[in-house]
C-alpha cells in the first residue's frame, strides 16, 4: 500500500486504493490533478468474547467489558475519524441490518460489575488481534480502556492463518 500511495502521489499511477490512515493527508494535499474520494466500507473492528473462558461465562463480566469501551474513541483511533460506530454486526443499509443492544461507556459501572462478579482486584484476559493495522490500533485502544477498569488484556498479534485457526 505504501508503494502504491507513493506512485499515486508521484503521478505514476492513475488510481489507487489507499489506507484510511493516509486519507487525511491526501485530502488536505492531493496530488496535482487528483481527486480523492471517500466511499463507505464494510470493514469492522469488533470484539468477540470466548465464553469457554470461565470468567466470560458471567454476564456481569461481559457487561463490564461493554461499559468499559468507548466505541467512538476506538473508531476514531482505528479509522482516523473516517468511520462511524456500528450498532450491529451487519453494516447499516445492507439486508439484515438492525441495531443491537448497546451499552453506554461507563467505567464506573464496569468497575462495579467486576467487583460484583468477584473481580474487584482485576481480571486478566487475552486479546488476539489479526494483522490489519485498524484491528491492531483498535485492539490497543480497547486494551487501554479495559486496563482503566481493572481488566488486563494481554495482546497477541497473530498472522491471518493463526488468527483464523485460534479465533
Amino acid at each position: 500500500p505504501a508503494t502504491a500511495e507513493r506512485g499515486f502521489e508521484a503521478g505514476d499511477l492513475d488510481y489507487t486504493w489507499t489506507s484510511v490512515s493516509s486519507l487525511p493527508r491526501l485530502k488536505e494535499n492531493p496530488p496535482a490533478g487528483a481527486v480523492v474520494l471517500e466511499k463507505p466500507s464494510l470493514a469492522y473492528v469488533w470484539l468477540g468474547l470466548n465464553q469457554d473462558n470461565a470468567a466470560l461465562q458471567d454476564i456481569r463480566i461481559r457487561r463490564a467489558i461493554q461499559h468499559a469501551i468507548d466505541r467512538q474513541t476506538v473508531v476514531d483511533a482505528a479509522y482516523f475519524g473516517a468511520a462511524g460506530v456500528a450498532n450491529g454486526i451487519i453494516a447499516p443499509g445492507l439486508p439484515g441490518s438492525r441495531d443491537a443492544v448497546t451499552y453506554d461507556y461507563d467505567p464506573d459501572k464496569a468497575r462495579a460489575l467486576l467487583a460484583e462478579a468477584g473481580y474487584a482486584d482485576g481480571l486478566t484476559l487475552s486479546l488476539k488481534l489479526p494483522p490489519p493495522s485498524y484491528a491492531r490500533r483498535g485492539g490497543e485502544i480497547i486494551a487501554a480502556q479495559l486496563r482503566e477498569v481493572g481488566i488486563t488484556a494481554q495482546i497477541e498479534n497473530l498472522e491471518w492463518a493463526q488468527w483464523l485457526e485460534q479465533v
